[in-house]
């Protein structure tokens, strides 16, 4: 940022360092939006972690739940706390990746992820042990639909055609 002292100051550079604040928002980002229903297919998720201005929260140790409702897996690999419903991942700079594996059915996936605390992990197991479902009111997450496919095949076809490699003509 440039400042200045006055009319008669010179301008002086000074370095600006902006800490995030508190997790306010969870962003879910994908390399698809469709898997194929072959039990082969994937899609890689990346989860954001970022402040109420937006800004990436990487100065913190958090951990993370996500599940997955539909004909689709979630990466278990990943998981930190394998007694505790969905997969729990640590957060890492404000990022967090995993792998949705499709299943040999067509429909609908629901990934939903939550910003995990004491508390909550608890009340995960309350509920488990229980039988009972989870309020998730109030708490910070995010929400995504992925669609999965009937296997495709895809077909090219060339047509016998010149096309001439001039860097003038247009077709």
């Amino acid at each position: 940022a440039n400042t200045t002292g006055g009319a008669y100051h010179a301008p002086k550079n000074k370095e600006i360092f902006v800490l995030p604040d508190e997790t306010a928002k969870i962003e879910i980002l994908s390399d698809t939006n469709v898997l194929e229903a072959n039990s082969m297919s994937s899609g890689n998720l990346t989860f954001r972690l970022l402040d109420q201005y937006g800004n990436l929260v990487n100065n913190s140790f958090l951990q993370i739940a996500v599940f997955a409702f539909g004909d689709a897996v979630l990466d278990e690999a990943e998981d930190q706390s394998p007694l505790i419903p969905g997969v729990q991942m640590n957060v890492s700079k404000g990022f967090a990746d995993i792998s949705l594996h499709a299943q040999d059915k067509t429909g609908e996936v629901s990934v939903y992820v939550v910003l995990l605390d004491q508390e909550l992990s608890d009340e995960f197991v309350d509920a488990a042990i229980a039988g009972e479902p989870i309020d998730l009111g109030g708490v910070i997450g995010a929400s995504k639909k992925f669609t999965i496919l009937q296997e495709t095949k895809l077909q090219a076809t060339v047509d016998d055609m010149e096309i001439p490699a001039d860097g003038e003509s247009v077709t």
